[in-house]
Formats: structure tokens, C-alpha cells, sequence
């Protein structure tokens, strides 16, 4: 699967994602195991009796063919997207959502980190240092596999305040 290409399916006729085409040649288009249903059941998209007459086009079907029951992970390069079946109370019962974790970097977080009590300790900035190994053992680095020290290092700096790292160990 092409990772800019990966289409989350949402809705049945009779309103739109009956999807005109994928809208990317060759994209993978995702969905709940409901949604795949519908839109095969459901055949051509129509207006009425429900809605205003709509001019839809030259439509062809395009139920998902990945499908799931719970949820999905989609990697988009680093982004990781988590697909979820909505379940209720959506007014269908094939709905999904996609969520992206909000993301910070190991210097933002140590940033907006509360020490408490241990913030006098010596070496603050060694927080830095180990949320980047943190954030690349969760990314699936092997534990102890190198990181990228030189960004550490750099974010390690900015910590303490641009001054050079000292070691009191």
C-alpha cells in the first residue's frame, strides 16, 4: 500500500461515500466491516425521498476492502493513525474516526514537565536525554539501540539554557 494513498471509508448511500472512484488511483481505502456492507447493499447513491435531488455524477461503487471490526493503525510515514469504529450513538452504525495522538517532541514535553520535588536535582536536563530514548523505544528502536544523539544532545542544551551539559554523577 502506497502510505499516501490509505482512505478512510464513512458513510453508506444515499449520501455520499459510495466514493466516486477512489479519489486516488490505487488507494487503499479503509473501513468498518459495516461500511463494506451498506455500500454494497446500498447500490447507487439517490436523493430522494430524504434529500434534494442531487446531479451525483458517474459514480462507481467503492466499498473498502480493508476492513475492520474495533480499529485500525495506519502508519503514514512517522505519523501513526489510529482508525476506531465509532459504534453509537453516530446516526449510522458503521461509522469510523481517525485519531492523532497529539504529538511533542522529548524537549517539548520535558519543557512542560512538572519535576516537583526533584527539580533541583542535579543534571535536569538528563530528562531530556532519556524522553528521546523513551520516544524511540515507544517508535520501536530495540532497547539500547543508538538514538540520535547530536538532537539529544542539541535539546539537552536548550534545556539548560543554552549553557554546555555538565556531568555531577
Amino acid at each position: 500500500m502506497d502510505q499516501q494513498h490509505r482512505l478512510p471509508g464513512q458513510h453508506p448511500p444515499p449520501r455520499r461515500p459510495h466514493v466516486r472512484q477512489p479519489p486516488l488511483p490505487g488507494a487503499t481505502i479503509i473501513g468498518h466491516d459495516r461500511i463494506r456492507t451498506a455500500i454494497r447493499e446500498g447500490g447507487e447513491p439517490r436523493s430522494a425521498p430524504l434529500f434534494t435531488e442531487v446531479d451525483w455524477g458517474p459514480v462507481e461503487l467503492a466499498p473498502p476492502f480493508l476492513t475492520f471490526e474495533d480499529r485500525v493503525t495506519v502508519h503514514v510515514d512517522d505519523l501513526v493513525c489510529d482508525v476506531r469504529y465509532a459504534g453509537t450513538p453516530t446516526h449510522t452504525d458503521n461509522a469510523s474516526v481517525v485519531w492523532i495522538p497529539e504529538r511533542v517532541s522529548p524537549l517539548e514535553a520535558a519543557l512542560g514537565a512538572d519535576l516537583g520535588e526533584y527539580a533541583e536535582l542535579l543534571d535536569p536536563e538528563r530528562l531530556v536525554g532519556n524522553l528521546h530514548r523513551a520516544y524511540a523505544e515507544d517508535a520501536g528502536t530495540a532497547p539500547g539501540a543508538a538514538v540520535d544523539l547530536g538532537a539529544a544532545c542539541a535539546d539537552m542544551i536548550t534545556f539548560n539554557d543554552g549553557r554546555p551539559l555538565s556531568c555531577h554523577a
